[in-house]
């Protein structure tokens, strides 16, 4: 589960306008949404500036490498922020978490369960919302334009999050331009 959030909102809207801040808004969604590239894939508007997306049987790996694509969608898309610190575009922040075999208390779901094995996991969903928002505030609270991840058996613990690594988002961007 991803968490993304528009970094300095409030800015923008106070420089640009609410009319601006609404069009912006629809054009991250859009951004967002044509990154979802499964039919699973489940975007949804939690907040003014939030977002939150579903990746159903993702593993960590995939997630990340989603995360980043996320960031580098709503760079791509190019909305001039001038009040911005971090940046003279409209960026994001995200915070992703996790329930795979690399979670501490992995319960391989059973073939027998109507929703296979969701009833047998140690993690509830709570957790996994609990663990992405918590790593959405670390990625905030590191300097914006990052994604940060945080397991979700490690949603009461917020200091282990830890910034999804950065090399690969820049090699990613290099594959990508044939370099």
């Amino acid at each position: 589960m991803l968490h993304v959030a528009v970094d300095h909102f409030a800015a923008y809207l106070e420089h640009h306008g609410q009319a601006n801040g609404q069009h912006c808004i629809r054009r991250v969604a859009a951004a967002l949404r044509a990154t979802c590239k499964r039919p699973a894939d489940v975007l949804a508007r939690v907040l003014d500036l939030q977002f939150a997306i579903l990746l159903p049987h993702t593993p960590r790996k995939g997630a990340e490498h989603f995360a980043h694509r996320v960031l580098d969608s709503v760079e791509a898309i190019g909305i001039s922020h001038a009040a911005s610190p971090t940046a003279r575009h409209v960026t994001v922040s995200v915070g992703l978490s996790t329930y795979d075999e690399a979670t501490l208390g992995w319960i391989e779901p059973s073939s027998e369960s109507r929703y296979g094995g969701l009833a047998d996991y140690l993690c509830s969903k709570d957790d996994l919302v609990e663990a992405s928002q918590r790593a959405l505030f670390a990625a905030t609270s590191a300097g914006h334009a990052q994604a940060w991840f945080l397991d979700s058996s490690h949603s009461a613990m917020p200091t282990l999050a830890r910034e999804i690594d950065a090399a690969a988002r820049a090699a990613i961007k290099r594959r990508r331009r044939g370099e």
